[in-house]
């Protein structure tokens, strides 16, 4: 268990509950959700116990819930399976979602982005567009400036959010909203931002040079190879990938392969051989 896993899970070993664990979904999530926007392969990027995963599972979505807490996740499955909603929950890092080969239409984060420094920041923006397809959007909830104190998680100004997600993502809203909280202070909420923000479609035409990422057989590490793009139709793209590593370590001819996100597309699959493969990636 990593440092900031144990971390979190403190916050859930105490007899009352962490501040932000309020037993239900935020009120802004349910509008969001009543609004039909919760839909599709929906991630919920650190769920806690899973109040909003379930809110959108139980409106038919198809729901992935991660969190570094297992104690969290533990508690989000328990309430999974006392109310005969299908979601799935694990425990995982929202900093590397890469690893794992998941794509999604929507993300809901209620509350997680406000607890990373600058430099995770772009390390968790870097992820979630990793696995989020272009034209899907992302639902993000944190704290605001205008809250008054210095408790809790660092305080959000509104273009420091549009900031973070200038590369490759449009911002839709940002709006004035509040979160619901176990009492702090005598108050029972905070000031928040409510943003949704869209991952960009990104138009390709001709030969691009790109990084993709390939993941090796034996080890189950992700390296770096060289790649070059055409597009011979519309709707499909080629890519002739030069993979870096020795035959040796390639075991299987066949790799999953993933084209680097910033191309925007959202799937590959299929090699020929080591050292060089066709991948065909839909869009």
């Amino acid at each position: 268990m990593t440092a900031r896993a144990h971390d979190w899970d403190a916050s859930y070993q105490s007899a009352a509950p962490p501040p932000w664990d309020i037993g239900r979904p935020q009120p802004a999530f349910v509008r969001l959700a009543e609004s039909g926007v919760l839909a599709g392969r929906v991630l919920d990027a650190g769920c806690g116990t899973g109040e909003h995963a379930l809110l959108a599972a139980a409106r038919g979505a198809e729901v992935i819930g991660i969190d570094l807490s297992q104690r969290a996740i533990w508690q989000a499955r328990r309430k999974a399976a006392e109310r005969g909603v299908s979601a799935r929950f694990e425990v995982a890092d929202a900093l590397s979602l890469g690893r794992h080969g998941w794509a999604f239409d929507t993300v809901i984060d209620s509350g997680l982005f406000h607890v990373f420094d600058d430099e995770q920041r772009g390390q968790y923006v870097t992820s979630l567009a990793s696995v989020l397809g272009p034209g899907g959007n992302c639902y993000l909830m944190c704290f605001s400036d205008r809250e008054p104190g210095v408790w809790g998680p660092r305080r959000v100004r509104e273009d420091e959010l549009a900031a973070a997600f200038a590369d490759g993502w449009s911002t839709t809203s940002i709006t004035a909203d509040t979160f619901a909280i176990n009492p702090i202070a005598g108050s029972p909420v905070a000031q928040a931002w409510l943003a949704t923000i869209r991952r960009e479609r990104t138009r390709l035409s001709g030969f691009v040079m790109l990084n993709a990422l390939r993941q090796t057989a034996d080890t189950q590490q992700w390296t770096v190879c060289s790649g070059r793009l055409r597009l011979p139709r519309a709707g499909a793209t080629v890519a002739t990938v030069m993979c870096r590593s020795s035959r040796a370590r390639c075991a299987a001819w066949r790799h999953r392969l993933r084209i680097g996100f910033a191309a925007g597309f959202r799937s590959a699959a299929g090699t020929e051989g080591p050292g060089c493969g066709w991948a065909v990636a839909s869009r």
